[in-house]
């Protein structure tokens, strides 16, 4: 299935990674594809959660390695479970 994110309005998208490098690196090319989108970040499993919740963003980058909370060692499980839990609890989230 295809959709063209440009075409929906306002666009809202949230950008999961623990390092900054990959973060920004992730976010200039969105902005410069998407100029009119809002572009959150979020860098452990339990702020994409509370993001998700807060925002409803039209679409998810998620890193899978990533820390449960800050301070904590990624980990690749903590990412998945995230992730298991975003579709089930929204099943039409657009997430990569």
């Amino acid at each position: 299935m295809s959709q063209d994110l440009s075409d929906s309005g306002l666009l809202k998208i949230l950008v999961v990674d623990d390092h900054e490098i990959i973060l920004s690196g992730t976010i200039e090319p969105l902005k410069q594809q998407y100029p009119e989108a809002k572009i959150l970040t979020a860098k452990t499993a339990h702020s994409v959660l509370d993001q998700v919740e807060e925002s409803l963003p039209d679409l998810v980058v998620l890193d899978l390695a990533i820390p449960e909370t800050l301070g904590k060692t990624p980990q690749i499980d903590t990412g998945i479970n995230a992730l298991r839990i975003l579709i089930k609890s929204h099943p039409n989230l657009n997430i990569v």
